[in-house]
């Protein structure tokens, strides 16, 4: 069964998590869903926008075949925990360097007011996020948001600043707020 997993970098007893539709099955690769369009459109719609507006990351993420799960070809899954672990540590670092003297200070705390000095976007940047919004219909919330999240991409990538290539990623994160009617 495919899942709709949204859960927020905010703290880490913030996780939701959604279906595709009523019925559970929509983007499955071998199960149909049931579930009229309209029926979807209702399910989805009960997703409150200043609810979306308060999630950091919003993914989707795919049923797991039965040889992923039984272990099987399990040295091609990627990074493993130890460099995981070490990215963040990092990442982790130069947050505490940018907010030093500020208490357990990350970028999903940074103040709205703070945002732009933190990330300065270029112009190709600020076309970007400018597209995002009016095709998505964004929130000033939800792009805090996203300038948050590109910024702890940019912090986990090891890059100084913040780049179009971030904020490309961190829109694509938005997942439930392209799925709303």
């Amino acid at each position: 069964m495919q899942d709709l997993l949204a859960f927020s970098l905010g703290g880490v007893s913030d996780k939701k998590a959604t279906l595709p539709c009523p019925c559970g099955w929509r983007g499955h690769p071998r199960r149909p869903c049931v579930c009229t369009p309209p029926a979807v459109s209702r399910y989805l719609s009960r997703l409150s926008g200043p609810l979306l507006d308060r999630i950091d990351v919003q993914v989707e993420v795919e049923s797991l075949p039965f040889a992923a799960w039984a272990g099987e070809g399990s040295a091609s899954r990627g990074e493993g925990s130890a460099e995981v672990r070490a990215r963040v540590a990092a990442a982790r670092a130069r947050q505490r360097e940018r907010f030093a003297g500020a208490d357990g200070a990350a970028n999903a705390r940074i103040p709205p007011g703070e945002l732009c000095r933190h990330c300065a976007l270029d112009a190709g940047g600020l076309s970007l996020l400018e597209g995002a919004a009016r095709k998505l219909g964004l929130s000033a919330r939800s792009l805090d948001r996203i300038l948050r999240v590109a910024l702890t991409i940019a912090d986990l990538e090891g890059a100084g600043a913040v780049a179009s290539r971030h904020l490309s990623e961190a829109v694509q994160y938005r997942s439930l707020d392209r799925l709303q009617p």
